[in-house]
């Protein structure tokens, strides 16, 4: 071409050298071009910049995603004080808020940790993974095509998704260690400091991959084309930092929110002026990008504004449509313009021209005007590396390619992402050179001095090993595994040099008996020497796909040179010359080829074909094994993490059930109470303590009423929680609680106060009886009051449904215990049986698989360590036809038993992890459910010594309402005061065995620090003053106002009992009483009940969450141990493949002699008549005399090597010919040894 002009003066003559002068640019760039540790990632981003792009489908997807995601971001639904994401139209919002979030501002989601460790699970497998990739790269210099896919699907779908969500991750797990339990606290920090550290790694990962995919001259063909990734990283960021700026503000003055709002709308219109620089290469992301950042500017303005949430959810969708249509005709303007004036004033306004010139005007771009002009312009070392990029995309350019390597090796201020795609450009360079420089030559002497010495460990093998095993396989597998990488890794840098093509021709016949690819790969280079076979330019096609018009306006031709004349004659012309430089001679080896290379080619095809058709059915068994037993332990696990719900399935609502019985005994003993207190006070029959300050739930000496209500509408709904709960578990449930729902029985009084004979009537409509009676008590209030019927069924029925009630608690209690003792007896059973049952599962595969592939390689290796020496020797001579140098020391191989031993010790680590962590589950719900079945019955004592201290109050009420009243048919003062001291008892051995324990249950004391302060310790350090011992109630334990209530009834029931016609309302140790209950004690065994009924639901969730861990835990072990075995299995087969390839070496006519050898090849059991001769047949092989086997017409069937060596035929020349062909006259006194076997005959003559 022709190169008019000066690009730089003091270099301008570089660019006419010859290409020889290439390798110097490329050593020169090595040398000068400054470094850092990070370059060392340069060969994993350049493998998954190359070989796995990220596809256009696949594109279109994740950026829906991450725009999608942007776009509810700039709704800001987490800032306080905007949304209520509760409530409709805003709870629309909140659907697509789980995108940012993953469901982390529900605060019931957000204490289970579900979404957070989630997210740092997915984030530090991606780190680690990476890790991984990289490590293994510089262990073995060459990347696993399926793990470059992988990382792709990791780096270009998972990472972007998780950016936000970790982002807020970190502003809600931040808040809560502020508001949550002091129990969480710790779990919250951890979280919040992992969170972070996720975080930066996710940001880091995610720019190395946005830069680097936009450095380099492998342009992809999707959404995410760019030439600067720059700003699509800080889109991404920006959002980020606002999603967790909008946590962050939690703790922040209100002012802050719409500063926070303000800062983001700046930066959204500076990102959105920002893309008329054309960063992107569709034209339509750039649109996209532009609209989202308007669009998010409005939206979050709109937020803050106070107007309706509607408008605020609907505006900013038309905004988005809008804001598409202005920027397609802003940017289509800016582009003319730009074609019109071409702008290169600015360094970012000149590359932007660079660019759309390019794509819109390719004809004019092609004769390298503009960049000569921009090259004179801004001389920087950015400038130099942008269009040494759009060089490398025009295979015709090498040599103004090479001027430019040369400018840029100069500078060594180059940044990460220019170093990045100097190295690209570099390797674009070497490619496009001559082979025959001084830094092939270098590297192709290392290559083929490797080949030489792996070829020398083949062929030498069976003279430097006296032992073939496992162990010496492997040795050799790494060897091979090394020299294959070197090779790879110089293929890949030089594809065009056919030294290169010979050397690895050779490699793959002798080191991996690839016959076929190998003599593919000699066609292959002497192609290249021929000048037939073109290298395809990456650089150039992944070009053409994003601007076509270079091909479809015959600007260039397929294979990148420039087309001098574009008519349509020549296009013709060129088009049939591309035609028939498309008929290269088919590569696929051919029989006529390789017998140029070495000999035998069709027994050497036939014998690879038989030994790629080996099949290690043991080894194939442990690898399937070691599947199975890893999926059999996630099963077991997964069943056991989920089957403890099933344990405690219905135990929980055991512990509803008993709180609801005694709610609705209390709530109907306080409106008597209330009822009895109403009355009292009416008739001045009741005096009563009352203290301003002192407040409880049922305020009954004050607002006696109001609490008589409470009480009610309490009562009501407990008895419907009670029948929903019993009749949503069917008929099991409903045996248990057959004296609420079925037995009981009510009095009913006529209308003069007079009771009535019993009518059996279930206890819960005995209960919703009462309630509704006691709303209409209030109107019975008067001096008769004691002869209606409302007083009667209320007074009457108390006694016989607090009875049942009593009894059906009781009976809960006892389905409770009954189920504790049959999960015990289960687990017994589960200690027994799953250990044992899986360690035989988990270790059976293996002990089975390892005993079948001991036998199956003893067999295969005594049939080759049988062969005759002859065999071993002609085997260890070259395959290939070429000069090889004998004495080239082969590389000593290593022995390396590690999978033999290995595999065992992984698999029963394996094991005994897996059973470990079983039998800690188990001991862990035996625990639980032992634990449960103590705080249960503890519960249930509670929740009976409430409903009777309560009803003991009532009792006391009830004999001071008689004492007004008289005796009645339905109760009278003695009745009462028995019921008072009869209460009395029952409380205080209810108080006594949860504190002390009984036969059946321990004491509560130890089992929550809570709760032995309510029952024990003090609340107050000030000495008793002159009020005495009421004054200082609130200060007392819970276990001291006991004894105090105790003292307080005895002297109630002792003023009674002295002068039973005194009012006992009148007394202060029954207003002490009343008061001492309803304002002290009673408020006090609630908080009690309330931590007993939460601890049974903590021990449950406690119990669930350290099984999870444990499993967590142990299954991530397992996980590391299952990885390890499959690389141990992978070595055991990589070894039985090189035990082919050496079998595959040996000479076919050999093999084919060799019975054992070949039933082994074929899979073919070995016969009767093998077994009972196999050391006669070896005698015969190593016999010096030549010894035929015939059949019965004296046809040569086999023939031992001797004979061939004597008569000077091979095998395949007389095998199945009269030996009579060999002895015309055999002599007489030589008889033939007639052999029979299975009816059969044949003779062996010697």
């Amino acid at each position: 071409m022709n190169h008019d002009g000066i690009l730089m003066e003091d270099t301008s003559h570089h660019s006419q050298r010859s290409m020889s002068l290439s390798s110097s640019a490329s050593d020169i760039a090595n040398d000068t071009v400054g470094s850092s540790s990070l370059d060392h990632l340069f060969p994993f981003f350049d493998e998954i910049t190359r070989t796995a792009p990220q596809k256009m489908g696949s594109s279109v997807i994740m950026i829906f995603i991450i725009f999608l995601e942007a776009f509810t971001n700039g709704y800001f639904p987490f800032l306080p004080d905007f949304w209520n994401l509760n409530e409709q139209p805003d709870k629309i919002l909140r659907y697509f808020a789980y995108l940012l979030d993953f469901g982390n501002s529900d605060e019931s989601v957000l204490k289970t940790y579900v979404p957070s460790i989630v997210i740092l699970a997915l984030s530090y497998m991606i780190f680690f993974w990476f890790l991984g990739i990289v490590q293994y790269y510089r262990i073995n210099k060459t990347f696993s095509r399926a793990s470059i896919i992988a990382t792709r699907i990791l780096f270009s779908f998972i990472l972007p998704f998780l950016l936000i969500p970790n982002m807020n991750s970190i502003g809600f797990n931040f808040n809560a260690i502020f508001y949550a339990q002091s129990g969480s606290h710790s779990a919250y920090i951890a979280l919040t400091v992992l969170s972070v550290i996720s975080g930066a790694i996710n940001y880091f990962l995610f720019y190395f991959d946005i830069i680097f995919r936009s450095s380099t001259p492998y342009l992809e063909n999707s959404c995410f084309s760019m030439w600067d990734g720059k700003p699509f990283f800080t889109f991404v960021l920006v959002q980020g930092l606002a999603a967790f700026s909008s946590r962050l503000l939690f703790h922040f003055p209100a002012w802050t929110k719409y500063f926070l709002v303000a800062l983001y709308g700046v930066v959204n219109l500076v990102m959105a002026l920002n893309c008329f620089v054309f960063h992107f290469i569709p034209e339509i992301c750039n649109i996209s990008l532009a609209a989202m950042h308007m669009t998010n500017l409005l939206s979050a303005v709109f937020a803050v504004c106070p107007i309706s949430s509607t408008i605020r959810l609907i505006i900013p969708i038309p905004i988005f449509i809008v804001m598409q249509s202005v920027f397609y005709f802003l940017f289509k303007m800016t582009r003319k313009k730009a074609i019109e004036l071409l702008p290169t004033k600015l360094e970012e306004q000149a590359l932007m021209t660079m660019r759309i010139v390019m794509a819109d005007d390719p004809k004019s771009f092609v004769d390298w005007t503009l960049i000569r002009q921009i090259t004179a312009l801004h001389p920087t070392t950015n400038v130099f590396i942008r269009i040494a990029q759009v060089l490398s995309f025009f295979p015709s350019e090498s040599q103004l390619l090479n001027h430019y390597v040369m400018i840029i090796s100069k500078h060594s201020d180059l940044k990460l992402h220019e170093r990045f795609m100097f190295y690209q450009i570099r390797r674009v360079h070497v490619l496009r050179q001559s082979s025959a420089n001084k830094q092939f030559n270098f590297e192709f002497e290392e290559v083929k001095k490797q080949t030489s010495k792996m070829i020398a460990c083949f062929s030498q093998f069976f003279v430097t090993n006296n032992e073939l095993s496992i162990g010496t396989l492997i040795g050799l597998v790494k060897l091979n595994k090394k020299t294959n990488s070197l090779c790879n890794e110089a293929l890949e840098k030089y594809p065009n040099s056919s030294r290169l093509a010979y050397e690895y021709s050779r490699y793959l016949i002798e080191c991996h008996a690839e016959f076929k690819e190998g003599t593919a790969w000699y066609n292959k280079a002497e192609q290249m020497d021929t000048g037939k076979h073109t290298a395809i330019y990456y650089s150039f096609r992944s070009m053409v796909n994003l601007y076509p018009v270079y091909l479809k306006k015959n600007i260039l031709d397929y294979k990148g040179k420039k087309i001098i004349t574009v008519e349509k004659t020549k296009a013709g012309s060129s088009a049939s010359s591309l035609t028939g430089n498309n008929g290269n001679v088919d590569e696929e080896a051919n029989e006529e080829l390789a017998e140029r290379i070495f000999d035998k080619p069709r027994l050497r095809f036939a014998l690879k074909r038989a030994t790629d058709n080996m099949k290690c059915v043991p080894l194939e068994l442990i690898y399937e094994g070691s599947v199975v037993r890893y999926i059999l332990t996630f099963i077991v696990f997964i069943s056991l993490y989920f089957g403890f719900q099933g344990f405690f399935n219905g135990r929980l609502d055991n512990t509803v059930l008993m709180e609801s019985v005694a709610t609705v005994r209390e709530v109907i003993a306080v409106g008597l109470v209330s009822l009895c207190h109403l009355v009292g006070t009416a008739f001045g029959a009741i005096d009563q303590i009352y203290i301003k300050e002192e407040t409880a739930e049922y305020d009954i000496l004050n607002n006696t009423a109001q609490s008589m209500i409470l009480g009610i509408i309490n009562g009501i709904k407990a008895t419907q929680t009670l029948g929903s709960m019993i009749a949503s578990h069917g008929s099991s449930i409903i045996e248990t609680a057959r004296e609420y729902m079925i037995d009981g029985k009510i009095n009913y009084c006529f209308d003069n106060g007079t009771i009535m004979d019993a009518t059996f009537v279930s206890t819960r409509s005995l209960s919703y009886y009462l309630l509704t009676h006691l709303l209409n008590a209030q109107s019975a209030i008067s001096p008769t009051m004691s002869k209606t019927s409302v007083i009667c069924e209320l007074i009457g029925n108390v006694p016989t449904f607090q009875e049942q009630m009593d009894k059906q608690t009781v009976l809960f209690t006892t389905r409770e215990a009954s189920t504790a003792d049959e999960i015990n007896h289960k687990l017994d059973i589960a200690f027994i049986l799953v250990p044992i049952a899986l360690a035989i599962c988990l270790l059976s595969p293996l002990v089975i698989g390892l005993l079948l592939l001991h036998k199956d390689l003893k067999r295969l290796f005594s049939a080759v360590m049988l062969l005759p020496r002859d065999v071993f020797v002609q085997g260890s001579k070259p395959i290939v036809k070429t000069d090889f140098d004998s004495s080239t020391v082969a590389s000593s191989i290593e022995m390396d038993r590690t999978p033999v031993f290995g595999i065992p010790i992984v698999v029963i680590c394996s094991m005994i992890i897996s059973v470990v962590s079983v039998t800690m589950v188990l001991l862990m719900i035996r625990d639980t459910n032992n634990n449960f079945m103590n705080a249960a019955l503890w519960l249930e004592t509670s929740a009976r010594r409430g409903p009777f201290l309560i009803e003991l109050v009532s009792d006391a009420y009830f004999l001071a309402f008689f004492q007004i009243s008289q005796s009645t048919t339905y109760g009278n003062v003695s009745e009462k005061a028995h019921r008072v001291k009869q209460n009395l008892d029952v409380v205080m051995k209810l108080n006594r065995d949860l504190l002390l324990g009984n036969d059946e249950m321990p004491a509560c004391n130890g089992f929550s620090k809570e709760l032995d302060e309510i029952h024990f310790s003090s609340s107050c350090s000030e000495e008793y003053e002159e009020y005495g011992l009421h004054g200082n109630y609130n200060c007392l334990s819970v276990d001291q106002l006991m004894m105090v209530y105790s003292k307080f009834t005895e002297d109630l029931l002792s003023t009674f009992t002295s002068n039973p016609m005194y009012p006992v309302g009148k007394t202060d140790p029954f207003n002490q009483l009343a008061h001492l209950v309803f304002y002290h004690i009673f408020p006090n065994l609630q908080r009690v009940q309330v931590i007993l009924s939460d601890a049974c639901q903590n021990l449950i969730k406690d119990t669930n969450v350290t099984n999870g861990v444990i499993l967590i835990i142990s299954f991530l072990i397992i996980t590391i141990l299952f990885i390890i075995e499959l690389l141990m299995n992978h070595k055991m087969d990589a070894a039985y493949n090189t035990l082919k390839i050496i079998i595959a070496r040996f000479p076919p006519n050999a093999v084919i002699s060799n019975q054992n050898l070949l039933d082994a090849i074929i899979g073919r059991a070995q016969m009767k008549r093998v077994k009972q001769v196999s050391a006669a047949q070896s005698v015969i092989d190593s016999s010096p005399d030549a010894i035929f086997a015939l059949s019965g017409d004296y046809s040569i069937e086999s023939m031992n090597p001797a004979a061939s060596h004597i008569f000077g035929y091979t095998p395949e020349q007389i095998l199945g010919q009269s030996i009579t062909t060999l002895i015309p006259n055999p002599d007489a006194d030589k008889d033939p040894l007639v052999l029979t076997n299975n009816n059969t005959e044949s003779s062996l003559y010697r």
